[in-house]
């Protein structure tokens, strides 16, 4: 016999070897890149903070008190309302189309093409579109003024509208593909 047969009659006799030795890899990359680095950063929130930037020994609680100001309390509620709203909006928007794409037939792969075609473009490249969009001259602001639906263009860029319009756009193509 083989020293290959021997090695995978052990592993086929333990199953729970074979499960282990699967696992290993893995978790051994979770350990190494996730675990301890959050370990360490847990340490470093208790050290006293360097002169230069750096962490320096001693125990302190003064970071975590600081969170609990009302500034940091204020920016975390905001924050949890909009990722809240962005994903409400997403699930709004994104079933009825992931929905009509299951139904489509012939026309499948073609709405799966434009789902997917954003993809193709950097985050960045989208970002910037979304500003040219919204700007005070931008293209929402002339077919709004021409139209005759406003006199002067509104401000949407840089507000909580354009925040959660530019996540709705980044995040929609992740919640109609899963669905």
């Amino acid at each position: 016999m083989s020293a290959r047969q021997r090695v995978l009659g052990w592993f086929h006799e333990r199953p729970t070897a074979t499960a282990w030795a699967l696992l290993a890899p893995g978790g051994l990359f979770l350990l190494v890149f996730f675990v301890v680095p959050l370990v360490i950063m847990f340490g470093y929130s208790f050290m006293q903070r360097g002169l230069y930037g750096g962490v320096e020994p001693g125990f302190t609680l003064e970071h975590y008190a600081a969170f609990f100001q009302p500034l940091y309390l204020t920016i975390l509620l905001r924050t949890v309302v909009m990722a809240v709203s962005t994903t409400l909006i997403c699930l709004l928007l994104g079933y009825p189309v992931a929905y009509t794409i299951a139904r489509a037939g012939r026309f499948k792969n073609a709405l799966l093409f434009l789902v997917i075609l954003p993809f193709w473009t950097s985050f960045l490249v989208r970002t910037f579109a979304m500003i040219f969009l919204m700007r005070d001259s931008g293209l929402i602001n002339s077919l709004l003024v021409k139209t005759g639906l406003v006199e002067e263009g509104i401000t949407m860029l840089y507000t909580p509208f354009a925040v959660m319009a530019g996540l709705v756009y980044g995040f929609l193509p992740f919640m109609i593909l899963p669905i």
